[in-house]
Parts: C-alpha cells; sequence; structure tokens
C-alpha cells in the first residue's frame, strides 16, 4: 500500500497555473509545513533533499486543517497527503503542484501473526488500505 503526498497551492497563487515549477521556484516559495518529526514531513524532506538546499518554511503546524486554511488563504505552499487534499482539489479550493522530479510516495507495510485468528481492527485497515488504493 503506498501513500501519495502532494504539493498544493491556492488557486491564485502565481505556481498553480504554470505548466512546470522548477526546484528553484520551489527554493523561493514561502511553505507552510507539517511539525518536524511528522511522518509527512519526513516525506517531504526525503524528497527534497540533495536536491533543494535551503527552504523558506514560514511556519510549521500539526493539524493538517490549519495548513490547508493557510494554503487557501495565502501565498503558501505545502505538502500534504493526497487523500487530505482530494476533495479540496475537486471543489477548486486548492490545486496540485506537478513535482514529477520530486519522490514524495512512501510504502506502507502491515504485519501480523497468520495464527492470531479473527482480529477486526485489522480487517478494519485491509479495509481501509483497499478503499484508498482505489482512489488514488
Amino acid at each position: 500500500c503506498s501513500n501519495h503526498h502532494k504539493m498544493v497551492a491556492a488557486p491564485h497563487h502565481p505556481y498553480a497555473n504554470a505548466e512546470k515549477i522548477s526546484l528553484a521556484q520551489l527554493e523561493q516559495a514561502k511553505w507552510v509545513l507539517r511539525e518536524q518529526g511528522a511522518g509527512t514531513r519526513r516525506i517531504f524532506e526525503g524528497a527534497i533533499h540533495g536536491v533543494i538546499e535551503k527552504l523558506n518554511v514560514w511556519k510549521e503546524y500539526e493539524h493538517v486543517l490549519l495548513l490547508k486554511a493557510l494554503v487557501r488563504n495565502g501565498a503558501y505552499l505545502s505538502c500534504l497527503p493526497h487523500i487530505t487534499v482530494e476533495q479540496d482539489v475537486a471543489e477548486g479550493k486548492l490545486v496540485i503542484i506537478d513535482t514529477p522530479q520530486l519522490n514524495l510516495q512512501r510504502q506502507l507495510s502491515f504485519v501480523w501473526r497468520n495464527d492470531a485468528g479473527d482480529n477486526p481492527l485489522r480487517d478494519c485497515v485491509l479495509n481501509e488500505a483497499r478503499r484508498m488504493s482505489k482512489t488514488l
């Protein structure tokens, strides 16, 4: 199962309608990101490591809803899981910034014992993973 992340901007952001965004432009942008240590932040930092030297991070927050609101109403970019921004993108509140030069994907793995018997939590995780993989 994989978890895709997307760079997002407001529809009025200067990069919103650009066909291609350079790494230099990403380096110059103002960012609002998840806090240090968050999985989303680690994916983002892993993707830019070695290709973007210095990032202009304006603020860091632990709440995705706050990050989305700041991006929608400001001149910021952010990197968030696709599943958390897909509705905003569909409604035209956010746009995805195409960054094919960056790998913003992470693999998720689940391990459990075969002889564990019925496990409602495991079944829930599997069903949700299947549902998510169909929407990506």
